[in-house]
């Protein structure tokens, strides 16, 4: 669960590209784990301070989102987030950095662009909510 827990912190910094950035990149001691290889057979072990976690393209991750406060509620958000392309997120206690070489990182401010977007819409059908959030690197 505390596995679950980190992966969707990752993707979540990733996604609202927030970050606080560290000055050097990993020792080759941090260990590697890809996406597929998290889960209760994961090396990574409760004491685990650091490591790399690579994403290949077309790995996915189930996406649940909600809301909160006292104006809306929302049910059955969920679906798939999917990489479009490789890339490798260090995960440290300093922050999150990301790497699409696998050798060299650097923050997800530095490397990544994007934005939210929210908006409404109305037709015959009735009133719409449309959420997009877009991510490219810089």
């Amino acid at each position: 669960m505390q596995q679950k827990n980190i992966l969707w912190n990752a993707l979540v910094g990733l996604l609202v590209v927030v970050c606080v950035g560290c000055a050097s990149g990993p020792s080759a001691q941090v260990p590697r784990v890809s996406l597929a290889g998290l889960g209760p057979n994961s090396p990574l072990g409760p004491n685990t301070q650091e490591f790399i976690l690579e994403v290949k393209s077309g790995d996915s991750v189930p996406l649940s989102m909600g809301t909160a406060g006292s104006l809306f509620s929302a049910e059955g958000l969920e679906g798939s987030l999917v990489a479009k392309r490789d890339m490798w997120l260090w995960m440290a206690k300093s922050g999150i950095q990301i790497s699409f070489d696998g050798v060299s990182f650097e923050p997800l401010s530095d490397a990544v662009q994007g934005s939210l977007d929210v908006g409404t819409a109305a037709n015959e059908q009735g009133v719409s909510v449309k959420v997009k959030l877009q991510a490219d690197p810089r």
